[in-house]
């Protein structure tokens, strides 16, 4: 189903309480997180083998200011095999948003994940 409207979508629980997940935010993904930082939502990385450190930065893609509320790097603090990485990265952002007693507001994959799978 495919749904359209020009009116914005209202959430239901205030921006400081909500987490936005984003798998390999670079490019246009990392500008993504910046403007929902603006919106007050709290920004969680979960970066994937495909990204190397420098692609980590937010200032090369213009998001100087941009804080993530953490950072989870495969390999680091995450693994997965089989392809079962949905479920190892789910795992992984219930636990954060649990430590950080924030509601998961939504996950959206960078470049790198939708690559890889």
């Amino acid at each position: 189903m495919h749904y359209v409207t020009d009116k914005p979508v209202e959430a239901t629980l205030p921006p400081h309480c909500t987490l936005l997940l984003i798998v390999d935010p670079i490019s246009t993904s990392c500008r993504i997180a910046q403007e929902a930082s603006k919106r007050g939502h709290r920004i969680g990385a979960i970066w994937t083998t495909t990204t190397d450190t420098e692609e980590r930065d937010p200032a090369r893609y213009g998001c100087a200011s941009l804080r993530y509320k953490f950072e989870l790097i495969e390999g680091r603090d995450w693994t997965a095999t089989n392809g079962k990485e949905i479920a190892v990265v789910e795992s992984v952002v219930n636990e954060a948003a649990r430590r950080f007693k924030l509601t998961v507001a939504g996950c959206i994959t960078g470049s790198g994940f939708s690559r890889s799978n």
